[in-house]
């Protein structure tokens, strides 16, 4: 692979993951969820087993869906379904369906974010344009940004919906570049997620960054990997 350049006009973050604490703010909503819903009355299991299986289950619902095989109604129309059903629940859709509406109004509503996102946003702030590049629901990006505090940064959010592609698709890559102006050698993409971020972007001809916090394996080549986004500071 080559090595990153010296210089980029445009950076590009994933949002969840990456710059948003997805797993601590997902994980504080789902044990307000069990408590507020009653869950505990539904079978034998406690917030800790609902959080681990939440999360599971969503990782798997949203692989499905960044490889075309599964339409984002149907993820959400399924999460709580199949985590109810792993958990010896009764599947009730309409249950189900209100832990939904209540997740998506409650989660993207907290603030948490990553250890060194705001410093390496205002270390960059100024120097760059900077977008966000998410597969997330449109309707509750502008929410994550708020409540972290964060939206400033940004000139703009492209999301699935928007592209009508979802990452490591090259045409969404691509639809960022023809509504920026960019030029695919001028971008960096940052992003935890291999596939997605990674793979996509150089499939646009986009250089990245791999933030790999948990050091997990992997067997396809990286340009550059961190481990915190604090070695950013060194990189931009």
């Amino acid at each position: 692979m080559r090595p990153l350049k010296a210089r980029y006009r445009y950076l590009f973050f994933d949002l969840d993951h990456t710059l948003w604490d997805f797993s601590a703010n997902s994980e504080a909503t789902l044990r307000e969820l069990y408590q507020t819903h009653q869950l505990a009355q539904l079978g034998n299991f406690c917030s800790d087993t609902f959080c681990k299986t939440f999360e599971t289950i969503n990782y798997q619902l949203w692989d499905l869906n960044e490889s075309g095989k599964l339409q984002r109604d149907e993820l959400r129309r399924l999460r709580f379904v199949r985590v109810l059903q792993a958990l010896g629940a009764e599947a009730d859709e309409h249950i189900a369906s209100e832990l939904d509406k209540a997740y998506l109004s409650q989660c993207p509503a907290k603030p948490g974010l990553l250890p060194f996102a705001r410093e390496v946003l205002e270390h960059v702030q100024g120097r760059y344009p900077l977008y966000i590049l998410t597969n997330g629901f449109r309707d509750v990006q502008a929410i994550k940004l708020s409540a972290s505090g964060i939206g400033h940064y940004f000139a703009g959010v492209f999301t699935a919906e928007d592209a009508g592609v979802a990452k490591p698709d090259a045409l969404f890559f691509e639809h960022v570049l023809r509504q920026t102006g960019a030029r695919g050698e001028e971008c960096l993409m940052i992003g935890d997620n291999l596939k997605a971020d990674i793979i996509g972007a150089a499939a646009a001809g986009i250089d990245s960054v791999y933030y790999n916090p948990y050091k997990r394996r992997y067997h396809v080549p990286v340009q550059q990997e961190i481990h915190c986004l604090s070695e950013l500071l060194r990189l931009l």
